[in-house]
This record gives C-alpha cells, sequence and structure tokens, in this order.
C-alpha cells in the first residue's frame, strides 16, 4: 500500500512540476491582464464621479463582482444590444488554454509517467487531479491580482455596493456574503472544473486543438443560450435566478449538472484508458 501511494505522489508531483514549468507565463499573463483591467475600473469609476456621479469607494467585492459577473442573458429581437462580455471571454479562454497546453502530450511522451505511476488508472487520476488544480490556481491568480489592487485604495472588504453595481452593470443590486460567494465564486468554479475535464478527456480521443476548439465553441454556445443544459451558464453569475436579471439560472441545477458531468469524465477517463497502450509512439 505504501509502495502504491508513494508511485501515485511521485507521478502527481512530477505533474504538477510540469505544469508550473509550461504554465507559469500564462499565469502571469492572466495576472497582469487582471490588474490593468482594475486599473481601467478604476479610472472609469474616477471619471464618473467627475461627472458628477456620487458613488462610494470601490471594495474588493465591487471589484471581484465586476471581474467575474459574466453577462446577461441575450434575447432574440428584444432590441437590446448584447455587450460581449470581453473579461469573462478572456479568463475562460486562458484556463481553457492552460488545461489544453498541460495535457496536450497526454497520448504522448509518457513513457517516465509510466513508470512513475506503475498503473494506468493513477496515471489518469494524477491528470484529472492537476487538471483541477489548474483550474484552481487560475481563480488564485485572479484573486491575487485583486489583492495586489488593494494598494491602490481598494477597500479590502467584500461588500457589494449598490450604486457601484448600477454604475457598472446599469442595475442596482446587494447579496448576502454566502449567496456571492456560492454564485461569484464556488458555482463558477465548479463549472469550469467541469469544463476543464471535459476537455482533458477529449483529449484522449481527440487532438488537442479540437478539445480546444470544442471548450471554445460550448463557450460561445453559452453566451446565447441561457439554459442550464449549456454547462458554460454556470460561469455567467449574472444570470442566476437570485439576481435581478430575469436569469433563468438555479444554482442546485448548475451544481448537479456539473457534479454528473465530473463523475461520467472521470469514469470514461478510465475506462478509455484501459484500452490505450501508453508506451505507443513513445
Amino acid at each position: 500500500m505504501k509502495r502504491k501511494t508513494a508511485c501515485f505522489s511521485h507521478v502527481l508531483l512530477h505533474d504538477i512540476r510540469y505544469s508550473i514549468l509550461i504554465s507559469w507565463k500564462k499565469y502571469l499573463a492572466l495576472f497582469l491582464v487582471t490588474e490593468a483591467i482594475i486599473g481601467a475600473l478604476m479610472v472609469r469609476i474616477q471619471s464618473d464621479c467627475q461627472l458628477g456621479m456620487v458613488l462610494p469607494p470601490l471594495t474588493a467585492g465591487d471589484v471581484l463582482t465586476y471581474l467575474l459577473s459574466g453577462a446577461k442573458i441575450f434575447r432574440y429581437g428584444a432590441g437590446i444590444p448584447f455587450e460581449i462580455p470581453y473579461i469573462w471571454i478572456f479568463i475562460y479562454l486562458m484556463i481553457a488554454f492552460i488545461v489544453g497546453e498541460n495535457h496536450a502530450n497526454l497520448m504522448t511522451s509518457r513513457y517516465m509517467e509510466l513508470l512513475l505511476s506503475q498503473e494506468k488508472h493513477r496515471w489518469w487520476a494524477s491528470k484529472c487531479i492537476v487538471t483541477v488544480l489548474d483550474v484552481l490556481l487560475a481563480y488564485v491568480t485572479i484573486f491575487a491580482a485583486v489583492g495586489i489592487s488593494l494598494f491602490w485604495g481598494i477597500k479590502p472588504v467584500l461588500k457589494i455596493s449598490p450604486d457601484i453595481m448600477k454604475a457598472l452593470i446599469w442595475k442596482a443590486f446587494t447579496l448576502k456574503p454566502n449567496q456571492w460567494t456560492v454564485i461569484f465564486v464556488l458555482l463558477p468554479i465548479l463549472t469550469s472544473v467541469c469544463i476543464s475535464l471535459l476537455q482533458t478527456v477529449s483529449i484522449l480521443f481527440f487532438k488537442p486543438m479540437i478539445c480546444f476548439t470544442g471548450v471554445i465553441t460550448l463557450l460561445v454556445v453559452s453566451l446565447f443560450y441561457c439554459n442550464p443544459a449549456v454547462i458554460g451558464n454556470g460561469t455567467l453569475p449574472l444570470r442566476n435566478t437570485i439576481l435581478p436579471f430575469e436569469g433563468t439560472i438555479r444554482t442546485l441545477d448548475v451544481a448537479l449538472a456539473d457534479a454528473v458531468l465530473i463523475v461520467a469524465s472521470i469514469i470514461i477517463g478510465n475506462i478509455k484508458i484501459k484500452k490505450v497502450d501508453l508506451l505507443s509512439e513513445v
């Protein structure tokens, strides 16, 4: 038992080191662009104040809500212009890019990994864990960028200002801390993990670029179809039924769909990997 545990820890540490070595520049880019977005947000708020709007000081809660809000529902023929959520697109394409590149060699150059893991299911389990860690590190990077921006004068509280929300998202709203945490942090993370694991298991069947394109397609479809069956909606908090934007996405529905797909991805990958010769193409 100890030997098996040691083998698994070796391959997991190997994968984590590999992930950090090839992805640190992308996380740095995510951090720097997030800082630039926060800087532009502060300039925008200051400009609104100079135009006569009375706005309270920005809080960390305001900034995170702005970064992670996503987009409201797209309504066909409603005459309401659809604002493309550039920040949302950037964040989730970066996550897909990081996960895709990390596992681009999933079916090649794996001789050392096989020797370390000694069993296929441990090799696959390591890949799944690293995928989850990739997603978590992306969110940690965003939170770190907000943390650094506190030195610019942003108040270190997670309270949301209705006036700030009205200025940024055109409708005032407030949330309890536990509601905000679930809708703006936990549910998007769960959905991101779900999408990333689907991308990872897809690499067992298709080329990495095809899988990356599939994720992009899923995200685009999510923008235009507000339906929990389109799992990307879990990363669009403004569509949640708790918020006053006429959303139709319920937290429990999305969480259940994500959980089912996460389990299915792990099981399908484990079944597929048993039929694959990991030493082929070495």
